[in-house]
């Protein structure tokens, strides 16, 4: 039986599961009101009766505890860390992780993303949420930890019937070669600085991929004879894997022209390359761009060239025709034009 004290104004329950007379199990919580202190007792011990002390004690863990859990986990199975990471310290940050992770609710979340809500897109704060429920669902299986699903399953719900989360808009921001040009005139006047930012963005062109996969693509994988980089542990919808990427003629001249040495071939950090570009990009008056926009330049430059999807995917990456469609841009007028016989006024 639970026991229940009142202490001052409020009502203190005290739960306690002993085995061969020896306490093994302690929770006590205070409430306004003796009813909500009974109540929560009495559930308490109804739910350690059905899964037991060892699942209670599991359940202690914090929220920031799992998901310290979750990071280390992906460290370990040498999956995508460092974004998870990121956005888990964003949350952190509020007091509510600091609960047993069984005792965070939907409200939690949901006063988090509002509270957090403030000078960030819809797309950052559900790229959050999204992470959390990979945490979630990771644990029991993971960690052996059982959670509702339910929790952050229906914080997300609410808060995309708010509006406050949402996917990132589509972008069909095109580069243009002029200001490509402008970029490597501004470059050649600057003086003292290692990265050859005209270079390594003509490349993100030239073989659209992620800007880490080609920061970390290296000399020894580049195969000369048939014209073919090896892509290690690129992205995947389940797991890291190595790609044979066919590299385009652009980018085998870029190539050619420069020096071979042992280890990466643009031997720098992709984040101080976005850093150059966005400093390049603001200075030059460049509006809405980011270095994000190249690989959609390029992918779009692949389709105007003819290829097919699953050609332009093993370039890119691609595993759906969903994720390609948009660097298409096709027009009905232009499916009627292929279908032959039929004119399209203009």
């Amino acid at each position: 039986m639970p026991t229940i004290r009142q202490r001052n104004d409020r009502f203190q329950a005290q739960v306690r599961i002993k085995e061969d007379g020896r306490i093994v199990h302690q929770e006590s919580a205070t409430f306004d009101t003796r009813a909500q202190a009974q109540a929560w007792a009495s559930a308490l011990e109804k739910r350690i009766a059905k899964t037991g002390v060892q699942a209670r004690k599991q359940g202690q863990i914090s929220l920031a505890d799992l998901m310290d859990m979750h990071v280390k986990m992906l460290k370990k199975i040498g999956r995508e860390y460092e974004a998870v990471e990121h956005r888990f310290k964003n949350i952190r940050a509020y007091p509510f992780t600091e609960k047993p992770v069984d005792t965070v609710t939907s409200a939690d979340f949901i006063d988090w993303a509002v509270q957090h809500s403030e000078g960030r897109s819809p797309a950052t704060l559900l790229n959050h949420m999204m992470a959390v429920r990979a945490a979630y669902r990771a644990a029991p299986v993971a960690h052996g930890i059982p959670l509702d699903m339910a929790v952050v399953s229906n914080a997300l719900d609410h808060l995309r019937r708010m509006q406050v989360v949402a996917p990132s808009k589509r972008r069909d921001r095109r580069v243009t070669d002029a200001e490509m040009d402008m970029i490597d005139a501004w470059w050649r006047r600057l003086e003292g600085t290692m990265i050859p930012l005209p270079t390594i963005l003509r490349f993100l062109v030239a073989l659209p991929r992620r800007r880490e996969e080609i920061m970390n693509a290296k000399w020894a994988d580049y195969n000369t004879k048939n014209h073919t980089l090896t892509l290690r542990d690129t992205k995947h919808p389940t797991m890291p894997r190595d790609e044979v990427v066919p590299v385009p003629p652009a980018a085998q001249s870029i190539l050619a022209g420069m020096p071979r040495t042992e280890g990466r071939i643009f031997p720098f950090l992709g984040t101080s390359v976005s850093a150059a570009f966005q400093r390049a990009a603001k200075l030059l008056e460049l509006e809405d761009i980011t270095l994000h926009d190249l690989r959609h330049e390029g992918i779009s430059r692949l389709f105007e060239a003819g290829l097919s999807i699953p050609e332009v995917s093993l370039i890119s990456g691609h595993t759906s025709w969903e994720s390609l469609k948009r660097y298409t841009h096709i027009q009905p007028k232009h499916v009627l034009e292929k279908l032959g016989g039929v004119r399209v006024v203009k």
